[in-house]
């Protein structure tokens, strides 16, 4: 309801009147509607809820090395930085910081233009890293290849990148796949209004002409079912945790039918791998935190840009090492413990895959989540039975065995047994639970044939 109040003195200098009270009611839903209506008629449901009837998601992290002459250029330019910026925060001034971290994300790809940092109060020079002229840089000719291999498989692709705006990159990818005999096509901001969108693109597929997509991640992270692109990949990834989070899982959605792949790639040694450490990093605490990752309220805030960018140009300035492999490995087990599901009280193994790459080296990291048991609660403690034969006792947030600790719980059924983590999950439809453990997956171990969690 919108009201309108008494003021005085609104008409004119010198002139005084009373305004009329005027009531208007505004259309809206009632809260009602949801208790009395829909609560008992719904079901909220997760991706994860669902995980276990989608086809497998395989994502990949790939550091691609620059040329000598890019990385000389690179090195150069960021030294240069790094000076400049720690001199103005010596002197209090933080205005440098943004520049700092977006033109050292964005100078590898750019490189052939160039790029110019400026005080952006004086309009001084503070640093400048030359073009360098190659026709194609290390990581376009990485994305054609991963492109020519998913597409002679029958799978088209979808290509993310940030610089969409003051650099963009688009017409640069554009031109180089069509080269290669690829038909792509581009989603921008103003292409097509929101609504249309997803009836927007199904058309373009569905013409049979196009089997790219390129487009900004910030426009498909909420609302779209992209499941005719079963490839995706970050060309570039920026640095904000829910675009990341939501734009790589378009694909992977009720309906899809075909193995989802997703590449994350970035330069080795470079701010791109920095910022993707940091944002694995984040996803990490925000499972934890969290447990289900939202774009609002506190959630929005510890994910802010301005976080982000400060940690980034804290881990530049500081020269921390940054180990993408082991910070993406971390976030990996945390999601699969974060996203576990149960379907029945019988032991099941379920598994996920992260390949990271870097140069000539590949390696792949396998989670599994396996039942190992039954736990029973009793009056003021339960008991697990691992393995049908491994009995342990569990009592006021700890785990004992054999009368001594081992391990520990929390109210949500989170923990550790010997440090290895674990969870304790109702089964459905039974009166005791089950105690879950969340291990890596051993080269050659056969399904069922695992570690045995209480006597390490």
């Amino acid at each position: 309801m919108e009201t309108k109040g008494s003021e005085f003195g609104v008409a004119s200098i010198g002139k005084s009147r009373q305004a009329r009270t005027i009531a208007k009611e505004k259309p809206g839903v009632s809260p009602r509607i949801l208790t009395d209506f829909l609560l008992d008629h719904a079901v909220f449901l997760r991706l994860s809820d669902v995980s276990n009837a989608l086809p497998p998601l395989d994502e990949k992290v790939i550091e691609v090395s620059m040329t000598p002459e890019h990385y000389e250029a690179y090195k150069k330019f960021a030294d240069e930085l790094k000076t400049e910026v720690r001199q103005a925060l010596a002197r209090g001034n933080h205005s440098l910081l943004g520049a700092f971290v977006q033109s050292l994300l964005a100078y590898p790809d750019g490189a052939r233009r160039g790029e110019i940092v400026s005080d952006p109060y004086t309009g001084a020079l503070i640093a400048s890293a030359p073009p360098i002229d190659e026709r194609l840089l290390p990581k376009e000719e990485k994305l054609l290849e991963i492109l020519k291999a998913e597409l002679s498989e029958g799978r088209k692709c979808l290509v993310c990148l940030e610089h969409t705006g003051t650099r963009d990159l688009i017409p640069d990818l554009l031109e180089r796949m069509q080269q290669q005999g690829f038909r792509p096509f581009a989603l921008r901001v103003n292409t097509v209004s929101t609504e249309k969108r997803e009836a927007w693109v199904k058309a373009k597929v569905g013409s049979g002409e196009y089997d790219i997509m390129i487009t900004n991640p910030n426009l498909i992270r909420t609302g779209l079912d992209l499941v005719e692109f079963p490839t995706i990949i970050f060309f570039q990834t920026g640095y904000s945790i829910f675009t990341l989070r939501q734009a790589s899982r378009r694909s992977w959605r009720i309906g899809q039918d075909q193995p989802v792949r997703v590449y994350y790639l970035s330069y080795a040694d470079s701010m791109q791998a920095t910022a993707l450490s940091l944002i694995a990093a984040k996803l990490e605490t925000a499972l934890t935190v969290e447990g289900d990752l939202s774009d609002g309220g506190l959630a929005a805030l510890a994910q802010s840009s301005n976080s982000m960018l400060i940690e980034l140009a804290r881990s530049l300035l500081q020269d921390e090492e940054s180990s993408v492999s082991e910070a993406w490995m971390r976030y990996k087990r945390k999601e699969i413990i974060s996203d576990s599901f149960l379907d029945d009280e019988v032991p099941e193994i379920e598994t996920t895959t992260t390949t990271i790459t870097k140069g000539d080296r590949s390696t792949s990291v396998t989670y599994e989540r396996v039942v190992r048991g039954r736990v029973y609660p009793r009056k003021d403690h339960a008991v697990a039975y691992v393995d049908r034969k491994y009995k342990f006792f569990l009592q006021g947030g700890k785990i004992f065995f054999n009368g001594k600790e081992c391990g520990h719980y929390d109210r949500k059924g989170m923990g550790e047994i010997n440090g290895k983590p674990i969870q304790i999950a109702k089964a459905p439809h039974r009166t005791y639970y089950v105690l879950i453990e969340f291990l890596p997956a051993l080269p050659g171990r056969q399904p069922g044939k695992v570690s045995q969690a209480g006597r390490g």
